[in-house]
């Protein structure tokens, strides 16, 4: 016996252990979790505020990654702090373990290195990623390592139980571990339930001044939309809490009283020749109401602003994350007739397209655009427009739209996009010669694509009804 107390003692007594050590153990593994948890979280915030995808919109996380995120690295941090709670426990040999019992070595071995080796690659792998993240990389995570990770955490658990197990005989193996998993479980979920920072006054700060845009949809874009030869100005339109339009750029706030000044301004710095060239890029909210977009418009007709790109979502999803695709516009003088009954501004346009349409339009076609199509006052489903439209295109016909109150934006480039991509199909079975450069345009092509222009113009008006 003194033998065996001398060099080698494999007898386990659990029982032995101190209710204070016990309790002590605990709390600091808890605590431990906390902290840890409380790094994460931070970690992670830090990285979300500094990232922002290519467009410069915020990083906003859905509720649902949220809880995903926080669970997991709740449950991360717990996995720790039960590798702290075994080491204290067992650091100190005890009446419950002697200080030559290879079973207790074990474990606080397997235990540190298990805390440290993983901390080192997590750490390093979690950084690489987030720096990444913040400059060139938009990747989606969830989609495929959330099963992945889940099992990191099991793997994890069991690492850290292993050598525990070996003091506890099969019966008493089993029991344990269910009420320790029972109990590992409802720590994770409870401290995963923590916002260490307040992130929904985070978001708030972020989408302040820089709104995420649920863009309307479209299959047709412009391939020559996002040619930035020209000025470009980019603005995002929205409303306030009270319902009044406004417009945001570069992240700073304004009114449609202040959209003059705002051109002025930027003509300002603007070669006199460019300023007419000068490219309105246009982002907002497929539900907005078409309404304050075209008053918009109105407004930079009369700044003598008629070029403009609307923003839209395609089934592109490579490339939507690299490049906005946009269908353009020109907006032509006196095509769109406002209804002072829609707002407190008096009306600048007059109320009849006979005093601006030229002599080769003979006939008229009325496009209601809304909830429901209609062409000259007939109902059209959304996927035969295109057939309707090819049907009644003509160089002499104007294609009038018509707008009611609760038009929507997507309602507008659901036809706009379809009857450009008409005109646009037409002008290309007579195209013989084609652009050499997307920045440069031969005078072939110039003298081709001015033809085909006259020969299949784009003719719209637009009224309110």
């Amino acid at each position: 016996m003194k033998f065996r107390s001398l060099f080698y003692d494999s007898s386990i007594n659990l029982r032995s252990i101190s209710q204070k050590r016990l309790f002590i153990s605990i709390l600091l593994g808890i605590l431990s979790a906390f902290i840890i948890y409380s790094f994460f979280f931070v970690l992670s915030e830090s990285f979300r505020v500094i990232s922002m995808s290519f467009d410069g919109e915020p990083n906003i996380i859905s509720k649902e990654n949220r809880l995903y995120y926080n669970l997991f690295f709740a449950s991360l941090s717990v996995v720790f702090g039960n590798s702290i709670t075994f080491n204290f426990l067992f650091s100190r040999p005890e009446r419950v373990v002697h200080r030559f019992n290879s079973k207790r070595k074990r474990l606080l071995n397997d235990n540190i290195f298990l805390s440290f080796n993983f901390s080192y690659w997590f750490a390093k792998l979690g950084l690489s990623f987030g720096i990444f993240f913040m400059c060139c990389l938009e990747f989606e995570f969830l989609p495929y390592f959330k099963e992945f990770s889940f099992l990191l955490i099991v793997v994890l658990y069991l690492e850290s139980f292993k050598s525990f197990s070996f003091f506890l005989k099969n019966f008493q193996r089993l029991k344990f571990m269910l009420a320790h998993v029972l109990l590992i479980s409802f720590l994770s979920f409870g401290l995963s339930q923590i916002d260490v920072v307040n992130y929904k006054a985070v978001d708030k700060a972020m989408l302040r001044n820089n709104p995420i845009m649920d863009l309307p949809f479209s299959t047709f874009y412009d391939q020559k939309g996002q040619n930035h030869r020209y000025p470009w100005i980019k603005v995002k339109l929205c409303s306030d809490r009270a319902g009044r339009p406004i417009f945001f750029s570069d992240k700073v706030e304004y009114t449609y009283d202040e959209l003059p000044s705002f051109i002025i301004k930027e003509c300002s710095y603007l070669r006199e020749e460019l300023i007419a060239f000068t490219t309105i890029e246009i982002e907002a909210d497929k539900e907005s109401n078409i309404y304050n977009i075209k008053l918009f418009e109105e407004i930079l007709s009369n700044m003598n602003i008629g070029r403009v790109v609307y923003s839209i979502k395609t089934n592109d999803t490579l490339f939507g994350k690299y490049e906005r695709r946009g269908i353009k516009k020109r907006i032509l003088p006196f095509n769109l007739v406002l209804n002072d009954s829609l707002t407190n501004l008096p009306p600048s346009l007059p109320s009849s397209y006979d005093d601006w349409v030229d002599d080769r339009i003979k006939d008229t076609l009325f496009i209601s655009v809304g909830n429901t199509i209609r062409v000259n006052n007939k109902i059209i489903e959304r996927k035969d427009l295109k057939n309707q439209l090819k049907k009644y295109y003509s160089p002499h016909t104007l294609f009038l739209y018509q707008y009611n109150k609760n038009s929507t934006y997507q309602d507008y480039i659901d036809v706009y996009g379809v009857h450009v991509e008409v005109v646009d199909n037409l002008r290309r079975l007579k195209q013989v010669v084609f652009e050499g450069s997307f920045y440069y345009y031969s005078k072939a092509y110039l003298d081709v694509h001015l033809k085909l222009k006259l020969e299949y113009p784009l003719i719209i008006g637009e009224e309110f009804k």
